[in-house]
């Protein structure tokens, strides 16, 4: 069985893994919502010609706040499991 001590550290170890990991995540989702904005401005550009890539860029940017919100939600749920620990 492990020592109370070192299921802390255990405990920190993973908070500060999951909390690094999850900010990768959320700038991942912020590149991608700025890239979906970005199309969406080339496809307004182009016109008629460019309303499909517009659906795709639309499609991308909710895609993108999906995970953030499941990144937060991950976030929280680990924060308290730790606690927990």
């Amino acid at each position: 069985m492990a020592q109370p001590e070192r299921i802390a550290i255990l405990s920190d170890r993973v908070a500060a893994i999951a909390d690094a990991k999850i900010k990768q995540i959320r700038k991942v989702t912020e590149e991608t919502a700025i890239l979906a904005i970005n199309a969406s401005i080339e496809a307004a550009h182009a016109g008629t010609a460019g309303r499909g890539f517009s659906v795709v860029a639309s499609a991308v940017k909710d895609v993108s706040n999906r995970i953030n919100e499941i990144a937060g939600d991950l976030s929280n749920e680990l924060k308290t499991a730790v606690v927990e620990l």
